[in-house]
C-alpha cells in the first residue's frame, strides 16, 4: 500500500522533531492551526500531559472508563468475552467532527443525551460526560465535558448531542473516536519520537481562547518572514515547517500507522 504522509515526512527528515500539533478555535472556524515539527506555547495553558499510543494502526489510547454523570457506560470489564482481554480505545482524530460510539454504548448515549432546547438543559437531564485515560506516569486522568461542551446548538436554540454512530473494525476496537469537539478544548500534539510507531505518544493541554490567540494566529499567517522575526527558529513556527513538509512529502495516505488517519485531511484525502 501507499506510505502514510507522516512516515514520508519522517523518512525524509523534513522536520526538526517528528511531531505535529493541532489547535481549534471555539469561536471562529477559520482560526485553526496545525504546527509541523513542534508547538507554539501561546496556544495552550500549563504543561502538556503525555499518553502512550497502544494501538499503532490509528492514534489509539487506552480508554479505561466512560461515565454519564455517575453511570458507567463503558469500562474494561464490559468488553465481551469473545473479543478477548482488550481495553477499550480512544482514537484521536482531527478528521472526525464529534465524538463517536457504537453498539450498546451508542444506544445508551442516544437514549440518555436527548435532543432538547438548549436553555432547558440541566445537570440532571444532561450530566457531565467523563472519559478516563491513563498517562505515561501511570496516573488516571479524567477529561470532563459539560452539557454546554458536548451538546451542539443547531443555530435555532435546539441542542443535539455531539455524537455520531461509527463502527470501528473489530480488530481495532471496541473504540470511541475523539474528534474536533474534543480537540476544540484540548490542544493536541502527536509525537512519533524516533519515528517508530510503537514509540508514538499523544500530548494534551488545555487549549487557550481569546484575543491573545487571535493575535498569535495573525502573526503566523503573515508569512514565514514576519513569523521568523517574532519567533526566531522555534520549532513551533507552523508556516515555514508546513511549507517545507509540503515540498518534501508525498501526498498519499493510508491508515496503516500513527499519523496516517489524523493527517488525512491535511493530505487532501
Amino acid at each position: 500500500g501507499a506510505t502514510p504522509l507522516f512516515d514520508n515526512i519522517i523518512e525524509q527528515k523534513a522536520l526538526d522533531q517528528n511531531v505535529f500539533s493541532f489547535y481549534f478555535s471555539l469561536n471562529d472556524d477559520a482560526a485553526n492551526a496545525v504546527f509541523w515539527g513542534g508547538v507554539d506555547h501561546r496556544f495552550f495553558e500549563g504543561e502538556r500531559e503525555w499518553f502512550q499510543v497502544t494501538e499503532a494502526h490509528y492514534w489509539e489510547l487506552d480508554l479505561f472508563l466512560v461515565l454519564i454523570g455517575d453511570e458507567p457506560i463503558l469500562r474494561e470489564a464490559d468488553v465481551a468475552p469473545e473479543v478477548g482481554h482488550r481495553i477499550p480505545k480512544a482514537i484521536i482524530d482531527t478528521g472526525t467532527t464529534f465524538f463517536t460510539a457504537q453498539g450498546e454504548v451508542w444506544k445508551v448515549v442516544a437514549a440518555r443525551l436527548k435532543r432538547t432546547r438548549c436553555d432547558s438543559m440541566t445537570s440532571a437531564s444532561h450530566p457531565d460526560l467523563t472519559f478516563r485515560l491513563r498517562n505515561m506516569q501511570g496516573r488516571d486522568r479524567d477529561f470532563v465535558f459539560t452539557a454546554e461542551q458536548y451538546m451542539v446548538d443547531d443555530g435555532n436554540g435546539t441542542c443535539n448531542m455531539g455524537f455520531m454512530h461509527v463502527s470501528i473494525p473489530e480488530e481495532h476496537g471496541p473504540a470511541m473516536i475523539f474528534g474536533e469537539l474534543f480537540l476544540r478544548y484540548v490542544f493536541t500534539t502527536f509525537d512519533r519520537g524516533d519515528g517508530a510507531p510503537e514509540n508514538a505518544r499523544v500530548g494534551f493541554a488545555t487549549a487557550k481562547q481569546g484575543s491573545e490567540v487571535v493575535q498569535a494566529l495573525q502573526e503566523l499567517t503573515r508569512g514565514p518572514e514576519a513569523t521568523s522575526a517574532r519567533a526566531g527558529s522555534r520549532p513551533g513556527v507552523a508556516h515555514a515547517a508546513e511549507k517545507r513538509a509540503e515540498r518534501t512529502a508525498e501526498r498519499t495516505v493510508e491508515a496503516a500507522s500513527p499519523a496516517a488517519w489524523v493527517a488525512s485531511d491535511e493530505a487532501g484525502a
